[in-house]
């Protein structure tokens, strides 16, 4: 939120957001005492929440409808299965309690909680009674989990602005190994690809799933899989702006503050972006730096002073040995370059000051590189 006045926040509510009954209470309570206008959220897990108060207020932006099919993991595929969209992976939807049904599939599947969140709180499996295991752990969600083929391949992203129903921007990025993979490596992040055709066919696979779920005003974050054969696989849906610094890659390498967007559009007014689109001279990426996994991690402010360290962040968490989630790491680093190759360099710079062991600093695998 870096940018707006503190001072534009008359009244401020500090509380636990775990606790989902509060945050609900806390937040109806606002709008109807304060007169509330707009409603926004920039997580996932608040985007549904806040549909549901603006329409019990009465107030503009997206409603519940809208909002599920970026929210409901086994109903966007539906909805881009019935229009014709063929770049889905195998699903089914599990009922709680029911036996898990037969699937004509071979090797690993992913089970998904249909509202929960990304890579927090998705299972690979193996085995049929891993399956058991992991629908059970996510059954507490109402609408029952799913599972689907486990895809190989390189992940990527498009984050996009999109207002009345007009996709204005999109920018395609390359995670550094897919996101499934954080238990086993020690960093991951997401890198910005400005030209070449596997960037030209992210977009153009991302602006065909924006028309067919048919959002309105937003910005986007879509996430697809390209297997080994080539074939660009679409995984999932956000109608909200990427996490992990994401948004501030996207800011340097093209100008474009997809938050910023965000809180517009969702205010209903048209998002501020570059009247004419720069020539891209400078790339970015965020990497990711995850806990040890026999502890010892540490500060390191000294790595902003790093030829291409554009900031840096550590996240202190007491406890935790284990990274529990794809953006749930110690350190964070945003560096610039003048292509991917430069960017590369600069990475390989970083590391020896962020990885506790030396061992670790081997790059994360990856099924295919980007063109």
């Amino acid at each position: 939120m870096r940018g707006y006045d503190p001072a534009a926040f008359g009244t401020t509510a500090v509380l636990d957001t775990r606790d989902e009954a509060r945050l609900d209470t806390v937040a109806r309570r606002l709008a109807r005492e304060k007169g509330i206008e707009n409603a926004v959220a920039l997580h996932e897990k608040d985007v549904l929440r806040v549909a549901r108060i603006r329409e019990e207020f009465a107030l503009g932006g997206m409603g519940v409808a809208e909002t599920f099919r970026f929210r409901d993991k086994l109903l966007m595929k539906d909805i881009l299965a019935e229009d014709g969209y063929s770049n889905i992976p195998r699903y089914v939807q599990l009922s709680p309690g029911e036996p898990l049904p037969a699937l004509d599939w071979r090797g690993a599947g992913v089970v998904k909680g249909r509202m929960r969140m990304g890579a927090m709180q998705v299972r690979i499996v193996e085995s049929k009674d891993a399956a058991e295991r992991a629908v059970r752990e996510l059954s507490a969600d109402d609408a029952g989990p799913e599972i689907e083929e486990y895809v190989e391949g390189a992940m990527y992203h498009c984050d996009s602005v999109v207002h009345g129903g007009k996709v204005l921007f999109s920018s395609a990025s390359e995670y550094l190994t897919p996101c499934a993979n954080y238990r086993d490596v020690a960093y991951n992040g997401s890198f910005l690809l400005t030209d070449g055709p596997v960037r030209d066919e992210v977009v153009r696979e991302a602006e065909e799933a924006i028309r067919i779920l048919g959002l309105t005003s937003g910005v986007t974050h879509i996430e697809f899989i390209r297997r080994p054969s080539g074939e660009l696989v679409f995984c999932e849906a956000a109608a909200r702006p990427a996490g992990g610094s994401v948004d501030e890659t996207i800011r340097r390498t093209y100008g474009v503050n997809v938050v910023h967007a965000s809180v517009e559009l969702q205010c209903g007014v048209a998002p501020t972006l570059p009247a004419v689109m720069p020539d891209v001279t400078t790339v970015a990426g965020v990497v990711w730096i995850y806990r040890s996994r026999n502890g010892g991690d540490r500060p390191a402010p000294h790595v902003k002073t790093l030829p291409g360290v554009a900031s840096y962040d550590y996240t202190f968490c007491a406890g935790a040995s284990v990274s529990r989630h794809v953006t749930d790491y110690a350190h964070k680093v945003v560096i610039t370059g003048r292509d991917r190759e430069e960017l590369d360099a600069v990475l390989e710079s970083v590391l020896p000051h962020v990885v506790v062991r030396a061992e670790d600093r081997v790059a994360p695998p990856r099924s295919t590189r980007a063109a």
